[in-house]
C-alpha cells in the first residue's frame, strides 16, 4: 500500500540512518495503536537529492514477523521505472514490536536475499533499518552491522 508522504518529510535529506529510521517511526506512530504492535515491513524510494520519493507498506504481519518477499518489495520500483519513472535508491525498513533491535538471524537473511535481488535486478539499495517502539529512538542499520552487504547491492555509477 503506498502511503502519502506527509508534508514534514519533504525537506528531510535521507543521508543517514537516522533520518529514514525516523521516517520509519513517524509513519509507524501514525498507525493505528492495535498495528502498532505488529511488525511492519516498509519500502522507501529516495531521489538522487535525498529526498523522499515514494514510501509502501510492503507487509504488515504479526506480533514477531511479516512475510517479506523481494517481488513485493521491489514491485513499486519496477513499475514506476517501467512507466519512465525514476524510481531513486530503495531504503527498506522493519520495526520490532518488542522493542528489541537487535539483527536478528532473519533479519541478516532477508537483508542478504535483498541484497542479492539489488543486484541482479541493477536496483540500487542504500539500506535496511530496524526500528524498536514508536516512542523509542534505537534503530539498527543492517548495512553498518553487515558491511558485505553494502558492497554487494547494485550501485549507481
Amino acid at each position: 500500500m503506498k502511503l502519502p508522504i506527509k508534508r514534514a518529510f519533504r525537506g528531510i535529506d535521507i543521508v543517514r540512518p537516522i533520518a529514514a529510521a525516523w521516517i520509519f517511526r513517524e509513519v509507524l506512530n501514525d498507525a493505528d495503536p492495535i498495528d502498532q504492535m505488529k511488525e511492519h515491513f516498509w519500502a522507501m524510494g529516495v531521489s538522487g537529492n535525498d529526498r523522499i520519493k515514494w514510501l509502501e507498506l510492503v507487509s504488515l504481519g504479526s506480533l514477531n514477523q511479516a512475510i517479506v518477499q523481494p517481488r513485493e518489495c521491489y514491485r513499486r520500483w519496477i513499475l514506476m521505472h517501467e512507466n519512465g519513472e525514476d524510481p531513486g535508491y530503495i531504503i527498506f525498513g522493519h520495526n520490532h514490536p518488542s522493542g528489541v533491535v537487535e539483527i536478528s538471524q532473519e533479519d541478516r537473511n532477508i537483508s542478504r536475499h535483498l541484497a542479492r535481488t539489488s543486484a541482479l535486478l541493477e536496483i540500487p539499495m542504500l539500506d535496511h533499518i530496524v526500528i524498536g517502539l514508536p516512542d523509542d529512538r534505537a534503530f539498527a542499520s543492517i548495512f553498518e552491522i553487515m558491511p558485505e552487504l553494502r558492497d554487494m547491492v547494485y550501485r549507481v555509477t
